[in-house]
């Protein structure tokens, strides 16, 4: 999907940020979403809440808020997930 410039479905996408937050790679995780977003995928509140958890695991309280800022900046509303990570 990705070589033929075709956004994979949200759930691919999902599961593929929330593998690398568990991981413990979640400093990939802009480079690799940026990638989806370049491919139209659309990120919603559960692609930013993988990512907002993954950084605050990490004790990257900074990166956490910053993608919490993105998040809002994009128009996608935060849920009670976001505010529990």
């Amino acid at each position: 999907m990705m070589a033929a410039n075709i956004a994979p479905p949200d759930h691919t996408v999902n599961t593929v940020i929330n593998g690398l937050c568990k991981t413990g790679q979640v400093s990939k995780t802009q480079d690799k979403l940026n990638d989806f977003i370049t491919k139209g995928f659309v990120p919603t509140a559960i692609t930013y809440n993988s990512i907002i958890d993954g950084f605050v695991k990490e004790g990257e309280i900074d990166s956490a808020l910053s993608a919490y800022r993105e998040m809002c900046e994009k128009g996608i509303s935060p849920n009670v997930i976001t505010y529990t990570s």
